[in-house]
């Protein structure tokens, strides 16, 4: 029995879900957490199987690390093993009774009721959170296509930005992830799950460029939605986490310039084409508009021969992330 209220922010990676998290922490009884990965890296491919008690520990033990520190340093989980095992019941759980565990635990050591759950990746695994939280309430981002596309090339930049802890090889792997093609049907793929589930009671969607443009109002209508408190406080965030300006931690703003960002640059006309290609239903369906091209970009010839190669590349480098790889790409890219 889950005896907490939850919240979960789902939708691509840059489209606006850490920006959401950070305005419902502003909330007096919101906890948002950092990004856990547990669907995607932490638990084991079935979250509903019976661990060893030192399983338990164990991957109690990773949550705890992720949140104090992050996902990049789970190796250090070993420092949090005494830690898990003082506070953990000596009983048998499943993956998602620990993920339940860490976060009744955690809002109770930090005199919250809410949880606020912010990984974007969470997307792909809703089934299975509505099956498990039957009170959880979900609000999805949705962001222009081609600006997520601009910010997901730039993402590798962030390291330099003001996110100094990312390591060096994460920022390698951003770089290497990149290709307008893999990035596209990626985003397709969470896009596809918002169209599957637009008509849930606990699904909102919430647009990027409609936020920013109309704050307050849109806000509100949230604050409605998850039955919480609004205050005009709540928007006062910090201006971090863009991939192509220094973060400014002392500014407290909505930065409306990040709206069709695209359209500035950014994007070669190669790049644009394929996304509407792959895209254009969702494009057309959220009332975005596409670009007529008068010439054939020649660049395509160059990204559809260096696709393989980042395929490739893309699956090595991310292998250690997934337990099941192979299953969570097909998944992603290519099952409709």
């Amino acid at each position: 029995m889950i005896d907490f209220q939850i919240i979960f922010i789902v939708g691509s990676s840059r489209s606006g879900t850490t920006m959401m998290g950070r305005i419902l922490a502003n909330n007096s009884n919101v906890f948002t957490f950092k990004e856990l990965h547990f669907f995607n890296i932490l638990s084991k491919s079935n979250f509903y199987n019976k661990l060893s008690i030192d399983e338990s520990i164990v991957l109690l033990a990773k949550l705890l690390c992720v949140q104090d520190n992050s996902i990049f340093e789970v190796n250090r989980y070993k420092n949090y093993l005494f830690q898990a095992r003082e506070i953990l019941p000596n009983k048998q759980f499943t993956s998602f009774g620990i993920y339940s565990f860490f976060i009744n635990h955690t809002l109770k050591i930090n005199n919250k009721t809410i949880a606020c759950l912010q990984t974007p990746n969470n997307m792909h695994f809703l089934n299975d959170i509505n099956k498990y939280f039957s009170n959880a309430l979900i609000i999805n981002m949705v962001r222009d296509p081609r600006d997520v596309l601009l910010s997901q090339k730039n993402k590798w930049k962030r390291r330099f930005l003001g996110a100094s802890k990312i390591p060096l090889f994460e920022a390698f792997r951003s770089y290497a992830n990149y290709h307008p093609i893999i990035t596209s049907k990626v985003l397709e793929a969470s896009l596809r799950k918002t169209l599957l589930l637009k008509h849930n009671h606990n699904f909102k969607i919430v647009f990027f460029e409609k936020f920013l443009n109309h704050s307050e109002e849109t806000l509100k209508n949230i604050c409605s939605f998850l039955s919480i408190e609004y205050s005009k406080e709540m928007l006062l965030v910090p201006l971090v986490g863009s991939s192509t300006e220094n973060d400014l931690s002392n500014k407290l703003f909505l930065d409306k310039s990040k709206i069709f960002k695209w359209k500035k640059g950014g994007l070669n006309n190669a790049e644009i084409y394929l996304s509407e290609l792959i895209l254009k239903e969702y494009i057309i369906k959220f009332n975005y508009q596409t670009v007529k091209f008068k010439l054939f970009p020649l660049l395509l010839i160059f990204y559809f021969l260096t696709l393989p190669v980042k395929l490739l590349l893309s699956l090595l480098l991310n292998l250690y992330r997934k337990f099941n790889f192979f299953q969570y790409f097909k998944k992603l890219l290519f099952v409709k």
